[in-house]
C-alpha cells in the first residue's frame, strides 16, 4: 500500500492513515475489484490506525516491541498487537514487522457477500478472507 501518511510524537503516540484505494496487488483490474466489491472504498476510503508505545523505554537504537494499534474499518475497531523491530536513527524511526499479524474480514464485519461478489468476477474461485499483514514504516524527523 503506498501513499500512507502519519505521525509519531516523542511520547510514542502514532497515527497512520491508509488510503484503501492504494492497495496494490500488481494487477490493475484486481485492485479495482478489491476496492469496489470487497472494501467498498467509496464509503470506506481511509483507515486511520492509531496507538501508543513507550518510545522512551528504548535505551538502544534498535529493539523489539509488541505495539498495540487500534484499526477502525467498516464501522468496527479492532486492536491488533504488532510484533515489530524499532530502529532509531538521527533522522528517522523505522518500524518493521518481525512476524505477520493475521487479519480477517470478519474482524471488521465486512459482509461475506463482498467476498462472494469478488469471487464471481474470477469464475467463482475460492478466495480467502484472511491475510498475513506485515508493516514497514519510516517516521522521518
Amino acid at each position: 500500500i503506498n501513499g500512507l501518511t502519519g505521525s509519531l510524537d516523542e511520547r510514542g503516540r502514532f497515527e497512520v492513515k491508509v488510503p484503501v484505494v492504494n492497495v496494490e496487488t500488481g494487477i490493475s483490474i484486481r485492485n479495482d475489484r478489491l476496492n469496489s466489491l470487497f472494501f467498498n472504498s467509496a464509503i470506506n476510503p481511509t483507515i486511520a490506525i492509531s496507538g501508543q508505545f513507550e518510545l522512551a523505554t528504548f535505551k538502544q537504537d534498535i529493539g523489539k516491541a509488541m505495539v498495540p494499534a487500534a484499526v477502525p474499518f467498516y464501522g468496527k475497531t479492532k486492536t491488533f498487537n504488532f510484533p515489530v523491530i524499532i530502529t532509531k536513527t538521527t533522522n528517522a524511526i523505522t518500524v518493521n514487522s518481525y512476524a505477520p499479524v493475521i487479519v480477517r474480514a470478519s474482524d471488521f464485519n465486512i459482509p461475506t457477500e463482498n467476498l462472494t461478489k469478488l469471487s464471481a468476477t474470477v469464475g467463482g474461485l475460492a478466495l480467502s478472507d484472511i491475510i498475513p499483514l506485515n508493516i514497514n514504516l519510516v517516521f522521518k524527523k
